[in-house]
């Protein structure tokens, strides 16, 4: 059995309890960003919100973006 390595981030990267359009633009400016990334913008845990059974992938992707949007659709 694989034990996942860390917490996958929930998207709030302004971390102010709900999705919004900052939320949006910093993990679309952040597609195909990993922590080994040294230009900005930088890799942020908290967008990297997919994993995986492997552990988490550390990268931020469009399945990242996709799941962010379809959370942001869901929210007034």
């Amino acid at each position: 059995m694989v034990v996942p390595l860390g917490t996958p981030g929930n998207g709030d990267y302004d971390r102010n309890l709900k999705l919004d359009w900052v939320d949006v633009a910093a993990m679309a400016s952040r597609v195909g960003v990993t922590p080994a990334t040294t230009t900005a913008p930088l890799y942020s845990w908290i967008m990297d919100i997919t994993g995986s059974t492997d552990g988490p992938v550390q990268a931020i992707g469009e399945d990242d973006f996709a799941a962010l949007l379809a959370k942001f659709v869901g929210h007034p």
